[in-house]
């Protein structure tokens, strides 16, 4: 876990961007490969992110992630999809279109947030369409040229998270 945006050490509460997937299989390390772009951004310039965001690089772990939800008012998820889309497109999902178009990871880490009464009351999925998922400890270019926009729209997602008290806006998808 990184503490980022003004946090200080990192604690519970406030806003979780969660980078989930495989740094040795290609395309599917986008989650891990923007958590460490956010980190190096928040520790150039604190106000990069908001204050008290947690940047938590969730690998491979699975369903045990649900500890890091914990408190958590908004989650920010970021994940190699798989929607038919041209490699490199990003989409923002939010609230029930996260858990209609994500993968079984990420249902399974909700539904145990919701057993364990740790869901937070805004989700959002920025899912880039991967090209491909193979052994490989590299983004393609469609992945590697996505980033810029990726990281676009988590800081997006965040900002309008914390400009918003009531958290609960604006339910869909957006294509950038």
């Amino acid at each position: 876990m990184i503490a980022a945006g003004g946090a200080g050490p990192a604690g519970r509460g406030g806003h979780v961007v969660l980078g989930i997937g495989n740094t040795l299989l290609g395309d599917d390390g986008i989650g891990p490969r923007v958590i460490q772009e956010l980190s190096r951004m928040s520790s150039v310039d604190p106000l990069a992110l908001p204050p008290g965001v947690r940047l938590v690089d969730g690998g491979t772990r699975g369903i045990e992630l649900v500890a890091e939800l914990a408190d958590a008012r908004a989650l920010v998820l970021i994940d190699a999809v798989d929607a038919g889309r041209r490699p490199g497109t990003v989409r923002v999902l939010r609230g029930e279109a996260v858990r209609d178009d994500a993968g079984r990871a990420i249902d399974r880490l909700l539904a145990a947030a919701v057993l364990t009464g740790r869901t937070p009351a805004h989700i959002a999925l920025v899912g880039v369409q991967a090209a491909r998922v193979a052994v490989e400890p590299r983004l393609s270019g469609p992945m590697e040229d996505a980033v810029p926009r990726v990281l676009e729209a988590v800081r997006r997602e965040l900002w309008a998270m914390a400009a918003t008290e009531s958290i609960g806006v604006g339910e869909g998808e957006a294509v950038a």
